[in-house]
C-alpha cells in the first residue's frame, strides 16, 4: 500500500473516529468542561442550538479554530517518541492539530513535559471492527497546556500519577490497517481552555 494511500485511509480514520467518540464518553481534561481530542472535532459545530434531530448545515466546518503555542512552551517541549519516526509522520494540512506514529511494537512512548496524569481511558472500541486503543491525558504542571496520547498500546501508568519529562508513559503495540492505516500513536495538545494547538514536526525538534 503507497504512502499516499496511506494518509488519505489515516484522515478519513480520524474524521470518522471523532464522529464516534463524541457520544461515547465525556473526558475532563482541566477544571472545567472540556472533551477529548476526538470529541472536540464537532463540539463546536454542534453548539449552534440546532433544533434535535436537525441535521448540520452542509456548510458548517467542523475543523476546530487552532491555537498557537508561546514560542518559550514550544521550546520546552521534547518528543514523544525517537526522533526516527517523525521521518514517517501522518499529517495533512486539514488536520494540523494530530500528529500521527508508526511506531515499532516496544516503542516507548514518552511524557513531553511534566505534570499529572488526569485520565487514563482502555480499550476504546468506536467501531466493531477497529483495534481497542488506549488513551491518555497528561496536564503540565502550570495546568496551562494539556497533551492526549491516543495510541495502540500497554500503559504504565495510572489516572493521578505525577510523571517527569521523558517518563515512559506507555510502550507501542502494533499498529494495522484497522486502527489509522498502521499508525499507532496520534498526539493532540490543548490550551487551558481545551482549545487544539496547532502543530507541527518542527516544534520537536
Amino acid at each position: 500500500m503507497s504512502k499516499k494511500i496511506k494518509i488519505g485511509l489515516s484522515i478519513l480514520a480520524l474524521i470518522s473516529i471523532a464522529l464516534s467518540l463524541f457520544v461515547l464518553f465525556d473526558s475532563k481534561l482541566f477544571s472545567k468542561k472540556s472533551f477529548s481530542p476526538e470529541e472536540a472535532l464537532i463540539q463546536e459545530a454542534m453548539e449552534d442550538n440546532l433544533p434535535p434531530n436537525e441535521e448540520l448545515p452542509k456548510d458548517v466546518d467542523l475543523q476546530p479554530e487552532l491555537k498557537d503555542i508561546p514560542q518559550e512552551d514550544k521550546s520546552s517541549l521534547i518528543p514523544p517518541v525517537e526522533k526516527k519516526y517523525f521521518e514517517n509522520i501522518v499529517m495533512a494540512e486539514e488536520n494540523v492539530q494530530v500528529l500521527s506514529f508508526f511506531l515499532d511494537p516496544e516503542a516507548p512512548i514518552k511524557a513531553i513535559f511534566k505534570g499529572k496524569i488526569t485520565k487514563v481511558l482502555h480499550e476504546q472500541t468506536p467501531f466493531p471492527n477497529e483495534l481497542p486503543f488506549e488513551e491518555i491525558l497528561l496536564e503540565r504542571e502550570d495546568g496551562e497546556i494539556g497533551a492526549s496520547y491516543i495510541y495502540l498500546g500497554e500503559t504504565l501508568i495510572k489516572e493521578g500519577d505525577m510523571v517527569e519529562q521523558g517518563a515512559v508513559l506507555a510502550k507501542a503495540k502494533e499498529g494495522g490497517l484497522d486502527f489509522r492505516s498502521g499508525t499507532n500513536l496520534s498526539l493532540w495538545l490543548h490550551d487551558k481552555e481545551g482549545e487544539f494547538i496547532r502543530l507541527s514536526k518542527e516544534m520537536f525538534d
